[in-house]
């Protein structure tokens, strides 16, 4: 039996437990360390097999908070940008040995590993089916980009209104404080007494203006793909 992998495709996707502040450089290289070199080292060590077979392609699932510069992620989102960079640079010199790379800048995906960081983003976060979705379709359709209508009105708006668009992000960091463990101050234990359960009242349904917005339908995003720099 061979022990020989073949590997024709590569899925970089790295994660991290949102919602943690990092404020100490050994914090930021020991986030970069794992999320961006391993990456590159798996890479480059399967450049030379593809280009051999001359047939390769890598998705590489980056974050939507590269486009929008998302506050209290300085150590999360630098290492997606070096991914991103990386990946458009290697494109443009393998692309005549038929070897190809795909950035998807993935918005928050509804899983548990959101909680600590759900009120951090504006707009409500997609299913992990969508996400399979955007992931299959870098798979089949090889496009360079894949993102999101909120990602491009983001980088749009700090190419037009990049004053604008700081100020904004500013009152974003100063409007969510960090949580407790970000603080690292101990969470508070839970109650052993019991109290009198409250009267159940009916419920209300509280949705801020930016999360009134709907998704884009399929329709609308292969329409405005066809406009040179959009790349849903």
């Amino acid at each position: 039996m061979s022990r020989t992998v073949k590997a024709h495709v590569l899925l970089v996707l790295v994660t991290l437990v949102w919602g943690v502040t990092f404020t100490m450089i050994k914090d930021a290289l020991r986030d970069a360390s794992p999320l961006t070199f391993n990456a590159v080292r798996m890479v480059l060590a399967l450049l030379p097999h593809w280009r051999e077979r001359r047939f390769g392609h890598v998705v590489n699932v980056s974050s939507a908070g590269v486009q929008a510069n998302g506050p209290k992620y300085s150590a999360y989102l630098p290492s997606k940008a070096a991914l991103d960079a990386f990946a458009d640079v290697v494109s443009t010199e393998t692309l005549s040995d038929h070897i190809t790379f795909t950035n998807i800048h993935m918005p928050l995906v509804k899983t548990p590993m959101i909680v600590p960081s759900r009120r951090l983003n504006p707009m409500p976060p997609i299913s992990p089916e969508h996400a399979a979705a955007m992931v299959v379709r870098g798979l089949v359709e090889k496009p360079a980009r894949i993102d999101t209508p909120m990602g491009t009105l983001a980088d749009f708006g700090n190419y037009v209104t990049p004053k604008l668009s700081r100020r904004i992000l500013h009152q974003l960091y100063l409007g969510y404080p960090d949580s407790a463990a970000a603080r690292g101050a101990a969470a508070a234990e839970p109650s052993t007494t019991s109290a009198p359960s409250p009267r159940p009242q009916r419920p209300t349904r509280a949705v801020s203006s930016m999360r009134m917005l709907r998704p884009v339908s399929r329709p609308i995003k292969r329409a405005v793909r066809l406009v040179p720099g959009v790349h849903w």
